[in-house]
């Protein structure tokens, strides 16, 4: 008897168990809102397929094993307990979604999810996590390992991302558009680019060390400037091979340590108020860019400002 056939056969109520023996089960599986409040444990069983969700609420799926993908569509209060799903997980619309331990090929949140959660899990894939819109977002306690993208956010959203490491890639977080909320007291590592600064977001006490670049700013404008943003403390810019590139950007308020280049680039290192300064600390060389460098803090760098003509 396969799984579907059991939760299609009308015998199922909210709040019942189905309990998986070990093994390989070959389909994909369909649940709906005549599936609300199933809960599925799956100690050693391993699901070749596909999952879908659609409507269907309170669903909790437990330590199940899936070689495919899984969507949620306007699904409320479904939980994943320590599930592995070899593809990429889809999360659309709904609230209340909570992805609890578990690896995963890569999630996409959009659709104005609201209220969703992702904690103490492993995100792999090309892309770890991407950001289409959604409220009210936590991410925490996460290791994001990818091949491209750890976080691409690419629509605004509102929320917290905190207390995640993400190592590797060509870029571990890719801000494309404005967001309300913090990513504070993260370990961002061993990327090309640690940190993408295109758009307004708040970063604070973030740990951005041993990448190529620790982070590429394009945002000029005071109100959505690398550090210009809300109530910030600074970020760890440490052990690039260039601390910060700019592009016609600007940055204030970093700690910007032991790079080979401090900041890089073109725009304005430093503010007119010297309690914003950039502390620019034990660099090779610590400014080596075309623009404005202005009131900021200079401390036993081999060389503080390389000058051209």
């Amino acid at each position: 008897s396969s799984i579907q056939t059991l939760l299609d056969s009308g015998t199922l109520q909210a709040g019942d168990v189905i309990v998986l023996e070990a093994g390989t089960w070959n389909e994909s599986l369909a649940l709906t809102s005549a599936h609300n409040g199933v809960h599925v444990i799956a100690t050693g069983a391993n699901l070749v397929g596909d999952i879908t969700l659609d409507g269907a609420d309170n669903v909790v799926l437990d330590a199940l094993q899936v070689t495919g993908t899984l969507s949620a569509d306007n699904t409320i209060d479904l939980t994943l307990r320590d599930v592995v799903v070899s593809g990429v997980t889809t999360l659309t619309g709904g609230s209340g979604v909570l992805l609890d331990g578990g690896v995963f090929g890569g999630v996409v949140v959009n659709g104005n999810v609201d209220g969703a959660e992702i904690r103490r899990a492993t995100l792999q894939g090309a892309t770890a996590l991407t950001l289409g819109s959604a409220t009210n977002l936590l991410v925490h306690d996460v290791m994001m390992t990818p091949t491209d993208l750890g976080i691409d956010v690419q629509s605004s959203w509102s929320g917290r991302i905190a207390n995640n490491t993400i190592n590797g890639g060509n870029t571990g977080i890719n801000i494309d558009a404005a967001f309300t909320g913090t990513v504070e007291h993260n370990e961002i590592e061993n990327a090309t680019v640690g940190v993408a600064y295109n758009a307004s977001a708040t970063l604070s006490n973030n740990s951005i060390h041993s990448n190529t670049t620790g982070v590429t700013v394009s945002v000029f404008d005071e109100s959505a400037a690398f550090g210009f943003v809300g109530e910030s403390a600074p970020n760890t810019i440490a052990n690039n091979q260039v601390g910060v590139a700019l592009s016609n950007g600007r940055v204030i308020g970093q700690i910007i340590t032991q790079n080979a280049v401090g900041i890089a680039g073109t725009g304005i290192a430093g503010h007119i108020n010297i309690e914003n300064a950039n502390v620019i600390d034990g660099n090779v060389v610590g400014v080596d860019m075309n623009g404005i460098v202005q009131r900021n803090r200079f401390v036993e760098n081999i060389t503080g400002v390389l000058a051209t003509d």
